[in-house]
C-alpha cells in the first residue's frame, strides 16, 4: 500500500513526521510519534516537535518554514549561546505509523536560518534549499588586493599546510593564550581562523582578528573555548602579492588557482584631462 493511497484515505491513516537536522556529520533527528521511529537505519527520539503548515506562492522569499520545539532539545541548545559555524539543513519525511510498505515521502527540504525563544519552546524560522541557489552571490572585482577566500578553490593554498595544533593555555573573553602561537611574528595569524571539534562531532570556526605574541583575539566565542581546549590554528594572510609569494608561495597557484588581484592597475586615470584620441 503505498503513501499516497493511505494519505488520501478517509480512516487508514496514522500521519506522523520525522525531522532530520544536519550539521556537518552531526544528525539530530525527531519525530511526531510517541516512540522511536527508526527509518534508514537511523533512530528519531519522540519530541514535542511540528512544523506550521507548508504554502507555495509566487515569491520563493515568502516560503519560510516555522518549526518549534522544547527548548531543552539538542537542537535548540546548539543555538542557545552561538550558532553553529556550518549551516543547519534540515529535511522533513512524512508516513504513515501503520503503513505496511513503510514508505517515507520527503516532506521539506530547507536550512534554519534563525531561532527565536518563546518562553519553553524555541521557534526556528528555516528557509527552502533553492533560495541559495536563486541567491545573488558576490562578483569578483578588478581591484588590488587578492579577491579570493584564504584557503578555498580559487586560492589554492595547502590548508593542511599553515596550521599548528595546540591546546589552550588561557582564555580570557576573546583573546586566546598558547605559547604555540608566539613561534610565529606577530600578526601571523590575523585574518586566518581556529577550529575545532566539539562534542556534538561539529567542526566549529572562529575568525582569527589580531595575533600578539603568544595570544590571538577572535571575532566571536564559545561555550567549548576554554582553557585545555586542542584546537588547529590557520595562517592568515593579508592578501596582499608579496604574502602570497613569501609566505605562501602561492603566486601562480600550481594550476590549482593563485594570487587573483592587479597589483598593476595604474594609479593615473588616462582619461581625465586631455583626450588620448
Amino acid at each position: 500500500m503505498t503513501f499516497n493511497t493511505i494519505e488520501i484515505s478517509d480512516a487508514l491513516g496514522e500521519p506522523l513526521l520525522l525531522f532530520d537536522f544536519a550539521v556537518g556529520l552531526a544528525h539530530f533527528r525527531y519525530t511526531t510519534a510517541d516512540r522511536i521511529i527508526t527509518f534508514s537505519s537511523n533512530d528519531y527520539a519522540p519530541a514535542a516537535i511540528q512544523r506550521a503548515a507548508i504554502s507555495q506562492t509566487s515569491d520563493v522569499r515568502r516560503q519560510a518554514l516555522k518549526v518549534t520545539a522544547p527548548r531543552d532539545t539538542e537542537i535548540a541548545t546548539l543555538y542557545a549561546s552561538t550558532p553553529p559555524s556550518a549551516p543547519v539543513a534540515l529535511t522533513i519525511w512524512a508516513a504513515h505509523y501503520d503503513d505496511p510498505d513503510q514508505q517515507f515521502i520527503v516532506d521539506w527540504m530547507g536550512r534554519v536560518t534563525a531561532p527565536r525563544w518563546v518562553n519553553s519552546i524555541v521557534e526556528l524560522s528555516c528557509e527552502p534549499a533553492y533560495t541559495s541557489v536563486q541567491t545573488l552571490g558576490l562578483r569578483r572585482r578588478w581591484q588590488r588586493g587578492c579577491p579570493h577566500v584564504l584557503y578555498g578553490a580559487s586560492c589554492g593554498a595547502a590548508k593542511t599546510s599553515f596550521r599548528i595544533l595546540t591546546t589552550l593555555s588561557a582564555v580570557s573573553g576573546f583573546d586566546l593564550t598558547s605559547s604555540d602561537f608566539a613561534l610565529l611574528p606577530d600578526d601571523s595569524y590575523r585574518g586566518g581562523f581556529i577550529e575545532w571539534t566539539n562534542a556534538d562531532g561539529i567542526t566549529q570556526q572562529r575568525s582569527i582578528d589580531a595575533h600578539v605574541g603568544n595570544t590571538i583575539t577572535i571575532n566571536y566565542g564559545a561555550d567549548e573555548i576554554v582553557p585545555g581546549l586542542s584546537l588547529y590554528a590557520y595562517r592568515g594572510c593579508d592578501h596582499t602579492m608579496n604574502t602570497c609569494d613569501s609566505v605562501f608561495n602561492n603566486l601562480t597557484g600550481a594550476g590549482t588557482g593563485g594570487y587573483g588581484g592587479t597589483p598593476y592597475i595604474p594609479t593615473i586615470n588616462p582619461f581625465n584631462g586631455d583626450p588620448v584620441f
